[in-house]
């Protein structure tokens, strides 16, 4: 039997209440202060977090199983972001990728 708390509110809405808890988050680690790009950033980020946690346990219950199967939308969201994080590690040629240290080489 699943928890009252999850079974009260279904997965999506944890997936959405989580996304803006990390834009929250994210504004106060800022010092209160954030642009509209970091702001969704952290939603995407803070919302595939349910969906991948429920992922990982639903190996340990079938319920859970259940559950990760049911909640479609929450997990399209989680596997579009973790593809595109995905194909950018991939994809970007290693001069954009942000290193250490900044050094510019004069050819």
């Amino acid at each position: 039997m699943l928890p009252a708390f999850v079974t009260e509110l279904t997965l999506d809405a944890w997936t959405v209440i989580i996304g803006f808890i990390a834009v929250v988050l994210r504004y106060f680690m800022q010092r209160l202060s954030i642009r509209k790009d970091e702001c969704v950033v952290a939603f995407l980020n803070g919302a595939t977090l349910v969906p991948f946690v429920v992922l990982v346990t639903s190996a340990f219950g079938p319920d859970l199983l259940e559950l990760a199967l049911t909640t479609k939308g929450s997990m399209a969201l989680a596997g579009g972001v973790g593809i595109f994080s995905v194909l950018g590690e991939v994809i970007a040629p290693k001069d954009l990728r942000r290193n250490g240290e900044f050094k510019m080489t004069p050819r």
